[in-house]
Order: structure tokens, then C-alpha cells, then sequence
């Protein structure tokens, strides 16, 4: 897991990702977000990354069980000048 979240944060530290496993289910996941015109946009880059970080990471390629992909359109900016998604 550790090495998969190194490997985000070598690859692509743009994309804020955060990664967890299921011990039990013997399964990974990944979350990350990223600017895409729509959800086909999204999802392709969204691949891209994920297989950048993999081969960064040196772990073997497994058997993908799911990619979400969810839009987020409004913004609000912070006072301190970052922005969050609303």
C-alpha cells in the first residue's frame, strides 16, 4: 500500500491521491482527482495515471474491479486562496 501511495505522490503528486486496502478482500483501491472535460476525459487519464503509479510502484498488475468516476463542477475558493471542491 505504501509503496503505491510513493509511487502517486513520484508519478503524479498533482492528482492528491490517497490509497487504502481491504486485508480481508485482499484488495487496493486508489482515489485521486483530476481535471477532465467529462467523464470519458476523466476516465481515460484517470487509467493513464492509476498505470503510471503502478509501474512506479513495482507491484504486479492485478485484476482491476472497479473505476468510479464522479464529477465535482463547483468550486469555492478558500480566503487563504486555495480551492476546494464544493
Amino acid at each position: 500500500m505504501e509503496r503505491l501511495l510513493d509511487a502517486f505522490f513520484e508519478t503524479h503528486p498533482e492528482v492528491g491521491a490517497v490509497v487504502g486496502a481491504n486485508f480481508h478482500l485482499k484488495t487496493m483501491d486508489a482515489t485521486f482527482s483530476l481535471p477532465a472535460k467529462d467523464a470519458k476525459a476523466a476516465s481515460s487519464l484517470g487509467v493513464g495515471v492509476f498505470g503510471d503509479a503502478l509501474a512506479a510502484s513495482g507491484l504486479e498488475p492485478t485484476e482491476i474491479v472497479e473505476i468510479n468516476v464522479q464529477a465535482v463542477n463547483a468550486v469555492e475558493e478558500l480566503s487563504g486562496g486555495e480551492l476546494l471542491p464544493a
